[in-house]
């Protein structure tokens, strides 16, 4: 009897361990995904609604020479520097009537001169006009600034600092600017069809 006791008090104790397992649990602490770091996306420039290439004295222009577009009213339409090139790429927008191109000089802008055959300085007071009777066309439209196109805009723009036409009827101006640019072709001896503004 007293054996009986003594094999249930270690079963029952025996039975109660290998219900539970025995042995001991251990938990688990759950891990945070590290998601990984995206680097800022830089902005897309706008693209250029118009963007017409402007070649100075036929290319002779060194580079920091600053291009622009100019309204009859003065105003200004867009601008750009040339490059080491010598051109310049500046955006019409959408603007669509005759405008005045200019380039002013600056520190350390030179040009070729062919008269000289050296380069010369082109100071921030110096100027180079053409005007334009309207927005050139095609695939890469061009224009060219020369001293012709200079010697054009002379007829109809009284302060090359600050150019702009006298009225605002753009037909009257697109009219003006014919005359001045054919008179000026004739005086140079250019070929008839040449166009006094190709670059």
């Amino acid at each position: 009897m007293k054996i009986s006791k003594l094999l249930a008090s270690l079963v029952l104790p025996m039975a109660f361990l290998v219900g539970c397992g025995g042995g001991t649990s251990t938990s688990t602490t759950p891990t945070t995904p590290v998601n990984p770091v995206t680097p800022p996306v830089p902005p897309t420039p706008p693209a250029l609604v118009k963007p017409i290439t402007v070649v100075p004295a036929l290319g002779a222009f060194g580079a920091g020479a600053n291009v622009a577009f100019i309204k009859p009213d003065g105003s200004v339409i867009g601008t750009a520097a040339t490059g080491a090139t010598g051109a310049a790429v500046v955006d019409m927008g959408t603007y669509v009537g005759p405008f005045i191109s200019k380039v002013t000089g600056g520190p350390g802008v030179t040009f070729y001169n062919e008269k000289t055959l050296g380069r010369d300085p082109f100071g921030a007071t110096d100027t180079l006009l053409a005007v334009v009777p309207s927005v050139p066309t095609g695939a890469a439209p061009k224009l060219g600034v020369t001293a012709l196109t200079n010697a054009a805009a002379a007829v109809l723009i009284a302060d090359p600092a600050n150019p702009k036409f006298v009225g605002t009827d753009a037909a009257t101006i697109r009219s003006q600017i014919a005359v001045a640019n054919a008179t000026v072709a004739v005086a140079a001896g250019l070929p008839a069809g040449v166009d006094l503004l190709s670059a």
